[in-house]
């Protein structure tokens, strides 16, 4: 079965920005996930967690998926609307 509860909306800091508003060759840190962000346990489990240092590779040409350096060699991607719900700064 399908679980259709409306998004909780992320409420962030006038200096914070969304992950998904970040340029391309910009350094950004990881604020916070949303509680319910269904790829959560998918990035903790890459060791990706509040505190690291991301930064942005590429953009599609409309804008999803988005491409991220995390560390020293370890590259990653998200959509567009899963990157929204990751505070950063």
């Amino acid at each position: 079965m399908i679980n259709i509860e409306p998004l909780k909306t992320l409420t962030i800091n006038k200096s914070n920005r969304l992950l998904s508003q970040i340029k391309i060759g910009e350094k950004v840190t990881i604020i916070s996930f949303m509680k319910d962000l269904e790829t959560k346990s998918t990035l903790i489990s890459m060791g990706i967690l509040p505190g690291d240092e991301l930064e942005v590779i590429s953009k599609s040409i409309f804008g999803s998926p988005i491409s991220f350096k995390h560390g020293q060699n370890n590259f990653f991607a998200l959509r567009s609307n899963q990157a929204k719900l990751i505070e950063v700064k």
